[in-house]
């Protein structure tokens, strides 16, 4: 679901949300991905406009 809705714009299809919903989610855990790609993207926007450096001990993890 999270995958989808990333690649997607949050645009996930009928389908996969059914599955979402069968599988025991509710309509709050959808929101919850969404709240949790919209603080990814407003951390990633913000760091990269006002050029953020990285802290030493997550240079490790840099992709």
């Amino acid at each position: 679901m999270t995958q989808e809705m990333a690649r997607s714009n949050g645009r996930p299809s009928a389908d996969t949300v059914a599955e979402f919903l069968a599988a025991g989610y509710q309509e709050k855990d959808i929101l919850r991905i969404v709240l949790a790609i919209s603080v990814k993207v407003l951390s990633n926007f913000s760091n990269h406009a006002f050029g953020t450096e990285l802290d030493a001990k997550f240079a490790a993890y840099k992709v």
